[in-house]
């Protein structure tokens, strides 16, 4: 029984990895600032209606790393290990529960948010501790402060997962670095190596290659900023981000969701946008075209209970006082919802569905109430 269910586990995993690959590959992120307050911008799609949760991660809670290898097996391997107490509260948007993160920002202003690049090779080294990618995010919201300190700090630590993502970094002084694996080795672009900060599902330097196609960016051809079938995303966002630069015609929250829904290509699940400077969380989905919001300075960050909000809940503006203790038993339910959502074809949904909502539901939530450590 314990092979068939790690082989049950295997194979699913690679169905949802098979179906996520096939799916338009169509998520955006970027930064924009008007005066001192600094914003990302974030587009999730997908091929299906994605669940979620918006979780408040509290600060002093005991974690050791979880890889690929770790939740493959169903038990450790032979690794180094590492533990920390995290430093930071954050609010992230997480897809299957507990730690399973797609992004979000911490109380010092620290963003990480990914989005699928399938060029990606992670960073390999067996003498360093392993991180699943959805970890690794959590690990820098709960460590770090500032991009800097993600950079000086990014080969200390490896990631693995059955995901290839590339990532995208901001902090509240308006620093910004992307962040690859190719082949291996992280490449990071920052600074002047960063001139327009937006990065979608496409290497960094193939779409600066193809901006310089562009009049304006050193080519003759016209952007069409509405043309969503013969215009790369980044060439868009690029464009209408010049366009808020020089006539700021909306405040900049607004604007950013008027970006993250021109650059939809049509399957759109959740937009969020961070106010870095003023600690704030809006967003809107699929299912609740409303925007809410939430400010990190509103929660205590020195409990020991994490909070959630089903992101796709009927609500508008101000949320904060919507959320709800993310036990145990409210875990295994997000992510038996999660894999519930996924379309596995057909005769998958008739006959492997049923047991994979109840054995992954179980297995990924126990993984992650794993991941608080008693002392």
């Amino acid at each position: 029984m314990k092979y068939l269910k790690l082989a049950i586990f295997i194979a699913v995993m690679m169905i949802a990895n098979s179906l996520y690959a096939q799916s338009k590959h169509s998520c955006s992120t970027f930064q924009i600032s008007s005066g001192d307050t600094i914003v990302v911008g974030h587009n999730l799609d997908d091929y299906f209606t994605v669940p979620g949760i918006v979780v408040v991660n509290p600060r002093n809670i005991q974690k050791e790393n979880i890889s690929w290898y770790d939740l493959r097996k169903g038990k450790k391997d032979d690794q180094p290990r590492i533990t920390w107490k995290s430093k930071y509260g954050s609010i992230t948007y997480n897809t299957f529960g507990r730690e399973f993160i797609d992004g979000g920002i911490n109380e010092a202003g620290l963003y990480v948010g990914e989005m699928t690049l399938m060029e990606t090779e992670y960073y390999t080294d067996h003498s360093k501790p392993t991180f699943y990618h959805c970890f690794w995010m959590q690990y820098l919201l709960d460590n770090y402060a500032s991009v800097n300190e993600v950079i000086e700090n990014l080969t200390t630590v490896c990631i693995d997962g059955h995901s290839r993502w590339h990532f995208f970094i901001a902090d509240k002084t308006g620093d910004v670095a992307t962040i690859e694996f190719i082949k291996g080795n992280p490449i990071i672009h920052r600074g002047e190596n960063l001139p327009h900060k937006i990065l979608c599902n496409t290497t960094y330097s193939s779409d600066l290659d193809s901006l310089k196609l562009y009049k304006g960016y050193g080519g003759e051809r016209i952007i069409d900023i509405n043309d969503k079938e013969n215009t790369k995303r980044t060439v868009r966002a690029t464009e209408l981000i010049r366009i808020f630069n020089e006539n700021k015609p909306k405040p900049i929250v607004d604007y950013s969701f008027d970006m993250l829904s021109s650059l939809n290509l049509g399957n759109n699940q959740w937009q969020v946008v961070c106010d870095l400077t003023n600690q704030k969380i809006y967003f809107k989905t699929i299912l609740c075209s409303k925007i809410k919001y939430t400010s990190i300075k509103e929660f205590n960050f020195d409990t020991s209970n994490q909070l959630y909000l089903d992101i796709h809940s009927d609500l508008e503006n101000d949320i904060t006082g919507n959320f709800k203790p993310l036990t145990a038993k409210a875990n295994k339910k997000i992510v038996r919802k999660t894999w519930w959502a996924i379309d596995f074809g057909f005769f998958g949904n008739i006959f492997m569905k049923p047991f994979v909502v109840l054995f992954m539901g179980s297995k990924m939530s126990n993984y992650t109430s794993d991941f608080y450590l008693k002392e």
